[in-house]
């Protein structure tokens, strides 16, 4: 069978029914390609999944984005299913590819590595055990599971729950440690809608589906975390004088193992993405309500906006007392600000996107992404993909 790793609904949204799109293996330009023989291969997943993708996830996301995320242009308001629904999608396209077995070697001994970074922090057992970071399951083990058989194991797991919370998986037959740590991932992050600059710079897409950005000057996988840092330095600070607030401070530490990334960006169309933040810029402006000396997001973000990490607004049916034991209401209505993004910023955003990828990089037109293109390719830093042949095609369209 075909399987898409990104959604044909998706790839609509880059031009209608054609997509141009860069091979960075054979380092060619494909230019107005039928999006359904785009972004494709074959025999990626069993039918079974592949039926359930759809039927579970993609057509009910597909409705909400079309009806609702792409026709609004000022804000958003959302029901408490239509969150659930936006981030089980999310998770999905970051799950929905089979990394190589060295990541995904690094995925299923996350808990046991992440342990061991906790202990580097100068924390301890005791207080790692009382956060309750490890799954509260024990995870089925299959004799003779591939590491691919385990990934598949996983995608079916996030189709299979309805909330997809991590307490929900827990309880699921087969559930895998991995569904479980991404669960808690999307569900601890809040969302922001960004769009393009429009005029001279569109968003391209890729088949990795997503991106993010790390701390400034931190490595993917390294164990030095800026934001776990200035936290340890916080919790420390405070632990003898303010037992509340060293206690929240521990909890968002907790956040930040979860979640180590400053966001995750999912592009939706040419002109629009769909962002998961990390809770720590939320939590920033908790700190501010302490009189705490608070650092500026610049300090861990090249995003140095502080307007794109504000916090959506909620409007609740019930008086929300304490956030542990509220009552949440399926009318709830959490209201999103739409943000537009400078050229710069989306240039940026871009660069992220063009390092990140396995083998295609996608766009509407690439009039509109060259600016990001070029800026990536001349950028100083060390870069992961090499575009230097689809340069050399710029500057000959430029001729």
């Amino acid at each position: 069978m075909n399987n898409h790793y990104v959604p044909c609904f998706i790839l609509k949204n880059f031009g209608g029914g054609k997509l141009s799109f860069y091979d960075t293996k054979k380092k060619e330009l494909f230019k107005n390609r039928n999006v359904h023989s785009s972004f494709c291969t074959n025999n990626i997943y069993s039918d079974k999944i592949e039926i359930e993708l759809n039927h579970k996830i993609e057509a009910h996301f597909s409705i909400l984005l079309n009806n609702k995320i792409l026709a609004s242009t000022d804000t958003l308001t959302f029901n408490k299913s239509e969150i659930n629904l936006i981030k089980k999608f999310l998770l999905i396209s970051t799950l929905r590819t089979f990394e190589d077995e060295k990541l995904l070697s690094l995925e299923k001994n996350y808990y046991q590595i992440e342990k061991q970074n906790w202990l580097n922090l100068g924390l301890t057992d005791k207080e790692w055990n009382e956060k309750h970071i490890m799954p509260p399951f024990k995870e089925t083990s299959i004799d003779n599971e591939t590491d691919e058989q385990y990934w598949l194991r996983t995608i079916q797991t996030i189709l299979d729950s309805e909330k997809c919370t991590g307490e929900e998986i827990s309880k699921m037959k087969n559930a895998t440690y991995s569904a479980y740590r991404w669960a808690n991932t999307f569900n601890s992050g809040f969302l922001g809608f960004w769009d393009s600059e429009f005029t001279h710079e569109e968003f391209l897409i890729t088949d990795a589906g997503m991106t993010s950005e790390t701390d400034k000057g931190v490595a993917l996988v390294s164990p030095l975390i800026l934001k776990q840092k200035y936290l340890i330095d916080l919790y420390n600070q405070y632990k003898n004088i303010n037992p509340n607030l060293s206690k929240q401070i521990l909890h968002e530490l907790n956040n930040t193992i979860i979640m180590h990334e400053n966001f995750m960006m999912f592009p939706i169309s040419s002109q629009r993405i769909i962002v998961l933040i990390n809770p720590f810029f939320k939590f920033l402006e908790q700190l501010e309500k302490y009189k705490v000396k608070v650092l500026p997001i610049s300090s861990f973000t090249y995003l140095d906006r502080e307007k794109l990490f504000k916090p959506n607004k909620v409007n609740y049916v019930e008086m929300q007392i304490d956030p542990k034991t509220h009552n949440f209401d399926e009318n709830d209505k959490y209201i999103y600000k739409i943000n537009r993004l400078s050229n710069k910023e989306t240039k940026y955003i871009n660069e992220l996107f063009l390092d990140r990828i396995t083998n295609f990089v996608g766009f509407s037109n690439l009039d509109k992404v060259k600016g990001s293109i070029i800026k990536y390719y001349e950028e100083p830093n060390s870069k992961r993909v090499d575009y230097g042949e689809l340069i050399k095609i710029i500057k000959e369209d430029v001729k």
